[in-house]
């Protein structure tokens, strides 16, 4: 209801803007205006604006983006997360590039919701505990530093925010997919704690599951812009240089403060993949065997139970998790083999960046 609601006043707001438009210029083409009726212009830009504001996820039109990411299947906020964005982006660079040359009020406009963005986003992520939450409050952040190209009219604008659009899409998408796996994999996992989306469930996976652990760490330090993802820095020093080249020096002031922010958000969630799994916590597998009646209720009796032996879990166990995984039997082996379609994914996505990385030609 958050996304349909959110969507519906965006495209309210971009109907009526275009409507603006065509009354100020006589035509539905966003090319540079010759009318002078600046006055309806700035106010036909100003709702163009807050309608792909909303699509982007900047701030203060971003509400619906943690709620929506949170409660949406992960596939679905996968998709959120990446598809609409690059929409949105076609649809500023479009607007920016008409008004920009007539009036600078949406050069302002544009660079005020990137400070915020990416202030807010930073903010808020660095206090949460889900890894889907803090993905959707990075998504705000980052839709900061899309948009921080855009607010001067450099020729390097345009390639700016595109490329930087692309890193953050394989750095967010190939995060998403490892959270995902994580968290189909669920309570099966005999190591893992709290729920599958849970920043403690991802508590020492670069040790447990290094298959997925270090194409993780590898996308956070991509979003931080951290080496040894060099293509993450890249796209920062190449989002910021229109920024400087036009002189707009608050505004790279508050994104250098942000480089830092955003360095504290990521390796936030890197020092929980990196840590060792604590021997001393209680797992679901040792719950579930300590308890013959509610294993029992939940699967295949107590006896199968017994049978996985040292505190293994049954079919009983797996069933109750919902993860899909047929048992966590011998030491969890099951619960840990990744999904022939994520490891693809993950494969795929984690060799772009370590190829963009080596050689990021189409960034620069």
């Amino acid at each position: 209801m958050a996304l349909l609601t959110t969507s519906l006043v965006s495209f309210g707001l971009m109907a009526l803007g275009a409507a603006l438009w065509v009354a100020a210029t006589g035509t539905a083409l966003l090319t540079v205006p010759t009318s002078e009726e600046t006055g309806l212009l700035v106010v036909a830009a100003v709702l163009l604006l807050a309608g792909l504001a909303f699509k982007v996820s900047a701030v203060p039109f971003h509400a619906w983006t943690p709620v929506t990411y949170t409660r949406a299947p992960l596939p679905v906020t996968a998709y959120l997360a990446t598809v609409s964005k690059v929409a949105a982006l076609g649809g500023l660079v479009v607007l920016v590039r008409a008004l920009g040359t007539v009036d600078g009020t949406t050069l302002v406009a544009v660079a005020l919701l990137a400070a915020l963005s990416m202030t807010v986003g930073n903010l808020v992520a660095l206090g949460q505990v889900d890894t889907v939450r803090l993905l959707a409050w990075s998504t705000v952040a980052q839709a900061g530093w899309v948009l921080l190209p855009l607010a001067g009219l450099s020729s390097r604008a345009v390639h700016a925010a595109g490329s930087y659009l692309v890193v953050y899409v394989l750095g967010t998408l190939l995060a998403l997919v490892v959270v995902v796996a994580v968290a189909r994999a669920g309570a099966a996992d005999p190591v893992a704690a709290g729920p599958g989306t849970a920043l403690a469930a991802h508590q020492g996976l670069v040790r447990r599951r290094p298959l997925l652990g270090l194409p993780l760490a590898l996308a956070l330090l991509t979003l931080a812009g951290l080496p040894p993802a060099v293509l993450g820095l890249v796209a920062k020093i190449v989002a910021l240089r229109p920024v400087a080249a036009e002189g707009t020096w608050w505004l790279a002031v508050v994104a250098a403060v942000n480089v830092a922010l955003g360095i504290a958000v990521y390796v936030r969630w890197i020092a929980v993949l990196l840590q060792a799994p604590d021997p001393a916590r209680p797992t679901r597998a040792a719950a579930v065997g300590s308890t013959e009646g509610a294993v029992g209720s939940a699967g295949d009796g107590s006896a199968e139970d017994e049978d996985a032996g040292d505190g293994d879990a049954g079919d009983g166990g797996a069933g109750r998790t919902g993860a899909g995984d047929e048992g966590a039997g011998d030491g969890g082996g099951a619960a840990r083999t990744v999904p022939v379609r994520e490891a693809v994914l993950v494969g795929a996505l984690t060799a772009v960046v370590v190829v963009g990385s080596i050689a990021p030609f189409g960034v620069l």
